[in-house]
């Protein structure tokens, strides 16, 4: 009997971690930190007098915050007492918002030397996406559940319109062919069976899956990949009917879907025109429908994902979201 449990004890003491006194020290009082950052943009050219604003935290509730710009070489040197995180953001005309929060100290570990966070002094490269050409698209939210008029069977959905296809809704082509299945359980808010499907019909039609660029407000390709392999049918379900999961396919948060529609082909079944779109996970569903946000390009044979946050060609009124 002792030997399990001292095989139980020992693991939990390693996952809680052993804090030295200086450790301890630097959580609560701060320790010096120090990270060069080294500004660049998606074509790895640096960017001078590019604005970084940030704070390293302290447990006084206001931190020591700073601001600067950086300097011909795209270097902006950070330093200041934390008590082991600070955040930054950069930020210039032409560009998109570039953030980060960093973090000395994890439950296994806790990196601080002679009063120093380490690494103390290290040269970050931090990538700040240039605003190429953002064209105007046709852009829902997730806010809002889309909610097929049937369940359990295949509706064409127009991702132009934002609506159902003839005769369920105003829409005009099948951008995607979605399938809602929805039960609740004895509680309904956790306990129920979601599942939304995907199924392209045209030949060149389809999807594939990207991760999404997480330091960045511009969180996707600036282009639809032409070559790459679109996949035709996606299943997404999330299962707590009896209470127990059983299943969470949803398509994650950290990822979107690049969507190619509408194609068409010549005579000898070649693809020659085709709209563009995405998606930004998560993909869910509730009681109130399918919620996804999505971003269509209504320009024919135009690959570009990078929409203009001023211009929402299908809800004027919304305005101000992510591109």
């Amino acid at each position: 009997m002792n030997k399990w449990i001292m095989l139980l004890w020992i693991p939990s003491v390693l996952m809680a971690g052993v804090r030295t006194k200086e450790a301890l020290h630097a959580l609560a009082y701060g320790a010096e930190a120090c990270a060069v950052l080294r500004i660049v943009d998606d074509e790895m050219a640096v960017v001078s007098n590019a604005t970084v604003v940030g704070n390293f935290h302290m447990n006084d509730g206001k931190g020591n915050p700073f601001t600067g710009r950086t300097d011909t070489n795209g270097i902006y040197v950070a330093a200041g007492t934390c008590i082991g995180d600070w955040h930054y953001a950069v930020k210039k005309v032409g560009y998109y918002e570039t953030f980060e929060n960093v973090r000395y100290f994890s439950p296994t570990n806790t990196q601080v030397k002679d009063g120093r966070w380490q690494p103390y002094g290290m040269t970050n490269t931090v990538v700040l996406k240039r605003k190429v050409n953002p064209v105007a698209m046709c852009v829902k939210s997730d806010r809002e559940g889309i909610l097929p008029p049937v369940k359990n069977e295949f509706i064409g959905f127009d991702l132009e319109k934002g609506d159902w296809v003839k005769p369920h809704g105003k829409g005009m082509h099948a951008d995607l062919n979605l399938k809602y299945e929805y039960e609740a359980g004895a509680v309904p808010l956790l306990h129920y069976r979601g599942a939304v499907f995907f199924a392209f019909t045209n030949k060149y039609d389809g999807a594939y899956v990207v991760k999404k660029d997480t330091f960045s407000s511009f969180k996707s390709v600036y282009q639809a990949d032409p070559h790459a392999f679109y996949r035709q049918e996606f299943a997404f379900v999330y299962d707590r009917l009896s209470g127990a999961l059983k299943e969470n396919s949803n398509f994650p948060e950290s990822d979107y879907l690049v969507i190619r529609t509408r194609s068409k082909t010549d005579e000898n079944g070649n693809l020659i025109s085709a709209n563009y779109a995405k998606i930004y996970g998560p993909v869910t569903t509730s009681d109130g429908g399918i919620h996804m946000e999505f971003y269509f390009n209504p320009g024919e044979n135009d690959p570009n994902l990078e929409a203009d946050t001023t211009k929402n060609l299908l809800n004027s009124r919304e305005l101000g979201f992510s591109p």
